[in-house]
């Protein structure tokens, strides 16, 4: 059973106007209902969001997280369903830019649900232990910066580190 879309996308509108619904219409939230429900806000659920860099089909990416940090460890504490919002830039794909939205659709469902972007790959400013791409050619594509490499890159995020089938809106 999909969430209430429709009553959310009211409540976050009233700060962001008509943007919440043109990312309805783009199909640039995904609804996850497998994973389980967050409960009362922890000290990792802070208002603060996270950024992560990590490989992804062997490029640097950025991961913007408000809410749990790992969900297949969360996934593991709990059996409820609940959702993730997955937000995937436009270009060029930087999550930063979508920080305050971000924390305002986490704060407007009471910080139980988490909030995730997700760079285009190589879209970010890496720290200086990472390069630009993975040493290692596991999991590479073979042109992860083109048109195609973008979509694969989410498909494999999504794979890799979002637990269960999400269902889309």
């Amino acid at each position: 059973m999909l969430p209430d879309v429709d009553r959310w996308t009211e409540k976050i509108s009233k700060a962001f106007g008509s943007f919440c619904f043109h990312l309805k219409r783009k199909k640039r939230v995904s609804v996850h209902n497998r994973a389980p429900e967050m409960g009362p806000p922890s000290a990792e659920d802070k208002s603060e969001g996270y950024t992560e860099h990590l490989y992804c089909s062997g490029a640097a990416t950025e991961v913007l997280k408000f809410g749990p940090r790992d969900l297949h460890h969360a996934s593991s504490l709990h059996s409820t369903p609940r959702v993730v919002f997955i937000l995937i830039p436009g270009n060029p794909g930087v999550v930063g830019f979508y920080s305050a939205f971000m924390r305002t659709v986490h704060e407007a469902f009471g910080r139980r649900f988490p909030v995730w972007a997700v760079s285009h790959a190589g879209h970010c400013d890496p720290p200086d232990t990472m390069g630009m791409t993975a040493d290692s050619p596991r999991m590479r594509i073979e042109d992860v910066f083109g048109l195609n490499g973008q979509v694969e890159h989410k498909l494999a995020f999504l794979r890799e580190h979002v637990p269960g089938t999400p269902s889309w809106c």
